[in-house]
């Protein structure tokens, strides 16, 4: 775990909310509506897939980091990702276990200001889950 000063970037993204049992299948179908935007070429790819919870999961972000802004088209608009000091843990393996990596963070960032906006970013794809890698970044409060 580190400290580090997560810079914003643009996505495409759609906001919705969803529920911790609901969350993969949430996930799948929002990357699918911003990735049929991306192949249509109405948005660039820059990056990565990518989960910004703002509170939890009542109000969340699930998206791809774009080159720059884009019209929007149906629920797929441009976006930027929250930046700032956050704690940032790498996580390998299953996104399934995702929940005990974000455990860890909250206990030690409870102790230093934890807010309530969580950012995932998902590493390219790979049919070995242990190799999977998620950038977990939880956001401090402002002095």
């Amino acid at each position: 775990m580190e400290i580090v000063d997560l810079e914003p970037t643009t996505l495409a993204a759609v906001r919705t909310s969803t529920s911790q049992g609901m969350v993969a299948h949430d996930i799948r179908a929002a990357l699918d509506q911003v990735w049929a935007v991306i192949r249509s070429g109405r948005a660039a790819t820059a990056g990565h897939n990518v989960a910004v919870y703002h509170g939890g999961f009542g109000d969340v972000e699930f998206g791809v980091q774009v080159a720059e802004a884009f019209e929007p088209v149906g629920d797929v608009r441009p976006a930027t990702s929250p930046s700032g000091s956050a704690a940032h843990e790498v996580h390998f393996g299953p996104y399934g276990e995702l929940g005990t990596a974000h455990s860890r963070l909250r206990e030690w960032a409870q102790q230093h200001g934890l807010s309530d906006v969580v950012v995932e970013v998902y590493g390219d794809w790979t049919e070995d889950e242990s190799e999977l890698r998620t950038d977990l970044f939880h956001l401090l409060r402002s002095p």
